[in-house]
């Protein structure tokens, strides 16, 4: 597959143009909610020809989303079957509403392992690396838990779940805080990947139980705002 990521900018914009193009008809002919909002603007999607010209779409609310989940689908049959197959189904945090579900095709998970090879190279992810995924198990399958996996898929890197979280079913999988820290030592894990709060929590306990974290070497946050005074805590310890 042709690196569009070391091309010029020209090419890389003719192509997203491309991209753009045929993406709008996809959804002109078998997306019920682009249709019947660009049918309404009165919106010539013929004419929107280049990136430049997405300013002329309307924009779409997170409520839209959350309304309808399931009008934000393609259904076209003449898809291949990459495009058609339901891969995954992730949900929001529900940070304002309940988790809102957001499907994900074969073909689309195949798009983010490709773009999570190039973040891997960008914030230096290797293939020696081990992860250890500290993002919590929760009642949805959000997205941060499920593609810790998928980013250590397109690193090559190894990974471990620790699978902290409040409990919400009668299977107690789920693992303390010290057996976590154990956990990291055990796999010398060289990435924490989790959210902020609790990365720092994880990292004053292994102060505290003298775990041997000699081969962490970098912690990859997500989820939550982080100030450069916490930043700066995690460097700490």
């Amino acid at each position: 597959m042709e690196d569009l990521t070391r091309q010029p900018l020209a090419v890389i914009e003719n192509r997203q143009s491309e991209k753009l193009r045929r993406m709008l008809d996809l959804c002109m002919r078998g997306h019920s909610y682009y249709r019947q909002k660009w049918t309404e603007a009165k919106i010539d999607i013929g004419a929107i020809v280049c990136v430049a010209d997405l300013e002329r779409l309307p924009l779409t609310r997170k409520q839209d989303l959350i309304a309808e989940p399931q009008r934000f689908r393609l259904d076209l049959p003449e898809l291949s079957l990459a495009e058609r197959t339901v891969w995954e189904i992730i949900y929001t945090t529900g940070s304002t509403a309940d988790p809102t579900p957001i499907y994900n095709t074969t073909y689309d998970y195949n798009a983010y392992l490709y773009q999570s090879c190039r973040v891997a190279e960008i914030s230096g992810i290797h293939e020696s690396d081990t992860i250890a995924n500290l993002f919590p198990l929760t009642a949805a399958p959000m997205g941060a838990f499920v593609r810790s996996a998928t980013n250590a898929f397109a690193a090559g890197a190894a990974i471990f779940a620790t699978l902290p979280g409040a409990r919400f079913s009668p299977f107690d999988v789920r693992r303390s805080l010290d057996e976590a820290v154990r956990m990291i030592e055990t796999h010398r894990a060289s990435v924490l990947w989790g959210v902020p709060s609790f990365v720092r929590r994880i990292l004053l306990r292994a102060l505290e139980m003298r775990a041997d974290f000699s081969r962490v070497r970098m912690c990859a946050i997500a989820g939550e705002p982080s100030s450069p005074a916490m930043r700066e805590d995690l460097r700490r310890c």
